[in-house]
């Protein structure tokens, strides 16, 4: 039987981030945007029943992210890898972790330190009135805006605060663009309820 694609033949986890730079002939390269197997995983293991009774189904897509077949707008997904050392903002603690080698750690480039969110500007609804959204995707706004940096457990405060209502940027910081992405997390349930039917990591 063929293992699953983010196992090794011996049943270990693959580092996607090793193998997209070996792959890459030595330049590096972002496992997000250039190695299949990653988006093979994702599509399997986020290829799942919904809480309205609906399948959430993902196939490949020719840009190279995912597509979400079960919606009939063109809507796409984009890995991220969540699990950071943070090794540009802070390179002397990030060095000191046991394991750390490359720019990045092993062990947080398996699947389960990976997870994936809406991504192309396009895709952003219209949000509130009087509310205009940064044009960052959700990646890009949970890594650039400083009260976040890239923190996994604050994005998740963040999107928690966005299923409880609270988008306003005074309070929620990156409020507005998870509202542009809305249709993704509606997928999963609104209000308060819809937070913990949200997956949080692809594992």
């Amino acid at each position: 039987m063929k293992p699953a694609p983010w196992l090794q033949p011996g049943g270990s986890l693959r580092c996607f981030a090793c193998e997209t730079s070996a792959a890459r002939l030595g330049r590096g390269g972002d496992p997000d945007k250039f190695n299949a197997d990653l988006r093979e995983s994702h599509r399997v293991l986020w290829s799942r029943p919904l809480p309205d009774g609906q399948k959430l189904e993902l196939e490949a897509d020719r840009s190279g992210y995912l597509k979400v077949v079960s919606l009939s707008e063109r809507r796409t997904v984009g890995s991220d890898n969540f699990a950071t050392t943070h090794g540009n903002a802070l390179p002397t603690l990030a060095r000191a972790v046991d394991g750390f080698s490359h720019g990045h750690l092993c062990t947080f480039c398996t699947i389960g330190g990976y997870i994936v969110f809406p991504n192309g500007l396009a895709q952003q609804l219209p949000v509130r009135a009087n509310s205009r959204a940064r044009r960052w995707t959700v990646n890009q706004a949970r890594g650039m805006d400083r009260r976040i940096a890239d923190r996994f457990d604050l994005t998740l405060e963040v999107i928690r605060m966005y299923y409880a209502g609270i988008t306003d940027r005074a309070q929620n910081p990156i409020g507005d663009v998870l509202e542009a992405y809305g249709w993704w997390f509606e997928l999963f349930g609104s209000g308060a309820p819809g937070f913990p039917r949200m997956p949080t990591t692809s594992s």
